[in-house]
């Protein structure tokens, strides 16, 4: 496995449209920890938010997205992390997509945004979604 890891962050434009808000490859030196045996970084952080109404909770998935599969645009109201382990799948938002691969992680808003499977191959997908949460501003990057 490199040293490369690829964080990709959805969010809202000027006009309430989804976005990809955030492509970059965060480092250890930015947000994170360096030791002897590990190397930490952190990808996002949210806090509780309990003014929306909605209890704190969380799942967890493997999601399974078959060769040519396509899962509609859709908007959830949590925050959600994906992470590819397997095969390839495009993140679709309003305005823009970008191809995600094995290694490649996703902070997912609550933003409009759909799945497409568009290889010839099974790709395997792990999700965390997690209700009644909000960016903690004060550790994760201004998007």
């Amino acid at each position: 496995m490199g040293n490369t890891l690829r964080r990709v962050v959805t969010g809202h434009d000027s006009d309430g449209k989804s976005i990809i808000a955030l492509d970059d490859n965060p480092s250890a030196s930015e947000r994170g920890e360096i030791e002897d045996q590990r190397v930490l970084r952190e990808i996002w952080a949210t806090l509780s938010a309990p003014a929306t109404g909605q209890a704190g909770a969380s799942e967890f998935r493997v999601v399974d997205l078959p060769a040519g599969s396509r899962r509609e645009m859709h908007r959830t109201d949590t925050v959600d992390y994906g992470i590819v382990l397997a095969g390839e799948v495009y993140l679709v938002v309003e305005r823009g997509e970008t191809l995600l691969r094995a290694g490649d992680v996703v902070v997912q808003r609550g933003t409009f945004h759909g799945w497409h499977n568009r290889s010839d191959r099974v790709a395997r997908m792990a999700f965390v979604n997690m209700r009644g949460q909000a960016t903690d501003d004060e550790r994760c990057p201004g998007v």
